[in-house]
């Protein structure tokens, strides 16, 4: 069953014809917490993943992951790509995956079926327009109901949360981030960890975030590579 699961992710994100799109809903291809742990590959990989950017501080984030040479996922805002091109086009050239966050950030769960699509693909055409196709879609505020799942699979995407949550948004030091993202006690660093780049407080303290965590085992990977590791 597990195996099961992450091929069917597999598929979904290679967008493989075989495939229906319908089925794809029905059966659906949900990365959720749960999930996440189920399928958690070995060797303590963690994929370090942005939300609501391109910001005006995603290019000094840029920097520090080009020095440290690690590659992050950002998922993005469609009205922020169309604001913000050449740092998609950036994000894209150094290597990270750029994935779908919605346009505009609404609650989903608010919205018909029909608007949420919208949503996503408005963004998709965004991101097209520049020359990148994402695979995943994360929805705002981790919320999302049946016809979100049915939208993204209608689009090839795989509808992906977190298992780790830097409360960034919240927590604006680096003492209150690292607290919420570094392993307690014996239990090693792993997982799909959620920060925010649009946040200047979240982009100073990726230095002692990523350095505490890398010294406390994690291997950075990006969400595709994450979810095609070997289990």
């Amino acid at each position: 069953m597990r195996a099961a699961f992450a091929t069917l992710l597999l598929l979904t994100v290679l967008a493989l014809p075989l495939l229906a799109r319908p089925a794809l809903a029905e059966q659906g291809a949900v990365l959720d917490a749960p999930e996440i742990k189920r399928l958690e590959p070995g060797g303590h990989a963690c994929a370090i993943t942005f939300d609501d950017g391109p910001g005006k501080y995603t290019p000094a984030l840029l920097d520090l992951l080009k020095e440290r040479g690690i590659h992050a996922t950002f998922f993005v805002l469609g009205e922020h790509v169309q604001k913000a091109a050449d740092t998609v086009r950036r994000i894209a050239a150094e290597g990270h995956e750029i994935d779908n966050h919605s346009y505009d950030h609404p609650l989903l769960r608010h919205l018909t079926e029909a608007q949420q699509k919208q949503e996503m693909d408005k963004t998709e055409l965004a991101l097209k327009a520049l020359g990148v196709i994402p695979h995943f879609f994360r929805p705002p505020y981790g919320s999302y109901d049946s016809g979100t799942v049915r939208a993204a699979a209608e689009d090839n995407l795989v509808l992906a949360l977190w298992s780790v949550d830097s409360l960034d948004w919240k927590y604006r030091t680096v003492k209150g981030i690292e607290a919420q993202v570094l392993p307690k006690g014996q239990v090693e660093p792993r997982g799909i960890f959620l920060f925010h780049d649009i946040h200047r407080t979240t982009v100073r303290a990726m230095p002692d975030v990523l350095e505490k965590l890398a010294q406390a085992g994690c291997r950075f990977v990006t969400l595709a590579e994450w979810l095609a590791e070997e289990r």
